[in-house]
């Protein structure tokens, strides 16, 4: 999913969902709102929304409150997304949990077995899960800075982020992509006249000789296609 150029500035955090492990980035609006990504204990946490927010508490299996088909539309999601947006989950004085955002995609990763699942919290939130022992001490799914290269060395690198910039004049826009492993790339949708007749997303960053990569017609399957190629040049 979308977010900002520079690199996070806390350890990725990792969950496993359809047996892959899928890292989870704050959004926008959480970085800028000093928001941070937790890890809460899913046996504990998930008791106290059930509790406090009963009327929006999506069931195993997306059974409950739920909106639609996004349960299922994430799960799908989940198969072949590069990053995920962690969800904003709010803690008051008194333990009660409610969502902001994002509590499809907390029961989905809750429903792949996650015990413990990155969240979004502001630092009052954080402080209030804490002395309600809602967050776990040792967060499974997670890296701390050290264990963060050995995840590398052990599994391809996945796009951690992505966000489109407006080019020079004449140029056009193009999207800066960052991966996991700390590599950056460019691609940029190409007109049939800029790509000699094959029009769609190409790596304009891609090593010598292979510039201008044709990747394929969707920016999302091209940032598939980028982290396999990425990979294989390795």
């Amino acid at each position: 999913m979308t977010g900002g150029a520079e690199p996070p500035k806390q350890s990725a955090a990792l969950v496993t969902v359809h047996g892959r492990e899928l890292p989870v980035v704050l959004n926008k609006t959480d970085e800028r709102t000093k928001h941070k990504i937790v890890h809460v204990d899913v046996d504990k946490f998930d008791k106290a929304w059930q509790r406090g927010d009963h009327g929006f508490y999506i069931g195993p299996g997306g059974t409950g409150a739920v909106i639609g088909e996004r349960y299922h539309r994430f799960s799908q999601f989940a198969k072949t997304a590069p990053s995920m947006e962690a969800s904003d989950v709010h803690v008051d004085a008194n333990g009660r949990a409610v969502f902001g955002n994002g509590r499809h995609r907390y029961s989905v990763l809750r429903d792949a077995g996650n015990k413990t699942v990155p969240v979004a919290m502001t630092a009052e939130a954080e402080a209030n899960a804490r002395r309600h022992g809602y967050l776990s001490s040792s967060p499974a799914s997670s890296t701390s800075s050290r264990g963060a290269t050995a995840v590398a060395s052990e599994h391809p690198a996945t796009v951690q982020r992505h966000r489109t910039v407006r080019g020079d004049p004449g140029e056009g826009p193009y999207t800066e992509v960052l991966m996991s492993d700390g590599a950056k790339h460019t691609i940029q949708r190409l007109d049939a006249a800029s790509s000699m007749g094959l029009p769609g997303w190409h790596w304009t960053s891609a090593p010598k000789g292979a510039q201008g990569t044709y990747l394929a017609d969707s920016r999302d399957v091209a940032l598939q296609e980028l982290a396999n190629r990425h990979n294989k040049k390795g």
